[in-house]
């Protein structure tokens, strides 16, 4: 084995990974999870048609690099505070037009991986996802393509699911290692299990127990992961080399901390990253929810679903300030008396405070009807597969391939 190929299959072990999520996964969500300890972030999946028909370009306003539809959305966001740790996530059934991804976004960052487990139809209909589970031959031929199109040593990787044996697992996790890839992550569940069904913890391991190349565990959603040692416990208990979580990070980006923030203020982070890279308010909104959940009582939700606007949101959050100090994009130019801003301001925060502390007093009732065994336990927003693009606008055009490693 090439040196390059044995650094890269180092840089997949003992690593905790934010794991690809549609919408989720954007770029706000992955620099909070990388603030928060995060070692490697997914970005979410993109398909292959749609990231071939954007333009790179370089955003000297915000710093960033985007992938440009021709209606002016943007299908792909990065920056150089995530350049080392992300990973672009393509879901593609044809081995040309993967080369063709990699060649076009290679450059902006660390790693290039396949969805081979996404059991949604949007995805398997077009023989792409969990479909690729079936088509082995397919598979194996689009990651061959892929390891041989790159610079030694660029990572390529492959994220997919088990089968209902550990035989069936094993052959198809060893068919994909023979290809040349630097990692392999798991989903422990079928492609017919839903999020509630129980994790297939074995068919990790004799997956792992099978492969030379560093095996990434992910789907333990029924065990609560809760913090940075849940996810170590979740690796080690399988006998992977690293793991990825998603619904843990969806509830709470700063899920890789010994110590996460609570879920105000986790959002509130997430928000003041949306406002410094100018992020799609309708996006914003999904995450703030997701990240919220259960936490949030009936006035407070009534105003975050009215909110339109990044400005908005900032102030359901009682950030309105920071929005200022950044400037609001939605009143470009716009003048305002300090006095009257102060006083509205503050008319806000009072109204969140008081939102805040019927939220706390609320939660604390529901814990102590839990620990009775009466209350139901919070239910948190369930991520639905909506490849919706955010929207933005960019400026220079750069190089559309990359020629070497990173």
């Amino acid at each position: 084995m090439l040196a390059g190929a044995r650094a890269a299959m180092e840089r997949y072990r003992g690593k905790l990974m934010l794991a690809p999520m549609v919408r989720v996964g954007t770029m706000p969500s992955r620099l909070v999870a990388l603030r928060s300890g995060a070692d490697m972030v997914y970005g979410e999946e993109i398909i292959d048609h749609r990231i071939l028909r954007s333009t790179r370009k370089e955003n000297t306003k915000l710093g960033t690099i985007d992938f440009v539809m021709p209606d002016g959305s943007i299908v792909f966001q990065t920056c150089a505070e995530e350049r080392e740790h992300v990973i672009f996530q393509m879901g593609t059934a044809d081995p040309d037009r993967a080369v063709a991804v990699a060649k076009l976004v290679g450059q902006d960052v660390s790693g290039i991986d396949v969805n081979m487990g996404c059991p949604k139809s949007y995805s398997v209909t077009g023989g792409m996802g969990a479909a690729l589970m079936h088509t082995p031959e397919l598979a194996c031929n689009i990651m061959r393509a892929l390891v041989a199109a790159v610079p030694p040593g660029y990572p390529v990787t492959c994220k997919t699911r088990v089968f209902a044996t550990a035989q069936e697992s094993v052959k198809w996790a060893t068919a994909l290692a023979e290809t040349g890839i630097t990692a392999l992550a798991i989903h422990g569940r079928v492609q017919n299990d839903r999020p509630r069904d129980p994790i297939r913890k074995d068919m990790i391991r004799a997956v792992t127990e099978a492969v030379k190349i560093p095996v990434i565990c992910n789907g333990d959603s029924t065990s609560p992961i809760l913090r940075r040692s849940d996810m170590i416990r979740f690796m080690e208990e399988v006998g992977a080399d690293s793991v990825m979580v998603a619904q843990a990070a969806q509830n709470n980006l700063s899920v890789f901390r010994e110590k996460p923030l609570s879920d105000v203020d986790c959002a509130v982070e997430y928000m003041k990253v949306c406002v410094d890279y100018r992020h799609p308010p309708g996006n914003a909104k999904y995450c703030v929810s997701s990240l919220l959940g259960g936490s949030m009582d009936a006035d407070f939700s009534a105003r975050l679903a009215q909110a339109r606007s990044l400005f908005q949101l900032c102030t359901v959050l009682g950030i309105s300030d920071y929005m200022k100090c950044k400037g609001n994009p939605s009143q470009p130019g716009a003048k305002v008396d300090e006095n009257t801003e102060i006083e509205r301001v503050e008319d806000e925060l009072r109204s969140v405070r008081e939102s805040l502390l019927r939220l706390v007093e609320g939660s604390r009732t529901k814990g102590r009807l839990e620990s009775d065994g009466v209350g139901p336990a919070a239910k948190r927003a369930k991520v639905e597969s909506d490849e919706t693009p955010p929207s933005s606008s960019s400026s220079s055009s750069s190089s559309s391939c990359f020629s070497s490693s990173p």
